[in-house]
């Protein structure tokens, strides 16, 4: 069902269907036949970094099983050296290695939660961006407009994909390890093609 809807709004009426995923598709402007975003593409990574954030802002605070668990315990423990002083008081997650979650530690201990949310939001919004290239590479065959459009739909259909929006701004840094992922899958594509 939501595949027919796609397509319907992709062939019949692209705009309309696009700006129902995301707000930034009035900023887009035609120049000779050639999409802005293709020529500057770091505008468009900061659009998707804004939106990741705002919508990690607007998702509320995180406060997950594995946050309270050993998210926030293990760099604790990391930092103030007690990994061999407490024992397993995370239970197995306590000898995840606790590196990953540093950052999180600092910015939850430090900055206030909207702050922290919009960071962590942003920073996982780049995975929106590298599947916005890699669609794009994929779609190569098509004329420049279409090409953007696919691209946008298929960044739009992974950001409102269930585990992304369960996960963005949160700290189970499953999206913010896909970004290394995402970035070989793209960079695979590109060397392919050569």
């Amino acid at each position: 069902m939501v595949a027919i809807i796609v397509d319907y709004f992709l062939t019949h009426r692209p705009l309309l269907g696009l700006i129902a995923f995301f707000p930034i598709l009035p900023i887009v402007t035609f120049k000779k036949s050639r999409l802005f975003f293709t020529n500057h593409k770091r505008h468009l990574l900061t659009l998707f970094i804004v939106c990741g954030g705002i919508f990690s802002v607007f998702s509320g605070q995180d406060m997950n099983w594995d946050l309270l668990n050993y998210h926030f315990y293990n760099p604790y423990a990391f930092i103030n050296g007690r990994l061999d002083i407490d024992i397993a008081p995370a239970q197995l997650q306590t000898y995840i290695n606790p590196l990953l979650d540093v950052p999180e530690y600092f910015s939850l201990r430090y900055l206030p939660p909207i702050i922290t949310g919009f960071i962590f939001g942003g920073i996982q919004g780049i995975n929106i961006f590298i599947i916005f290239l890699i669609a794009y590479e994929i779609f190569h065959k098509y004329s420049d407009k279409r090409r953007f459009y696919y691209s946008l739909a298929v960044s739009a259909i992974g950001f409102l994909g269930a585990a992304n929006i369960g996960e963005i701004g949160a700290t189970n840094n499953d999206n913010i390890v896909s970004i290394f992922i995402l970035c070989s899958i793209y960079y695979s594509i590109i060397f392919a093609r050569r």
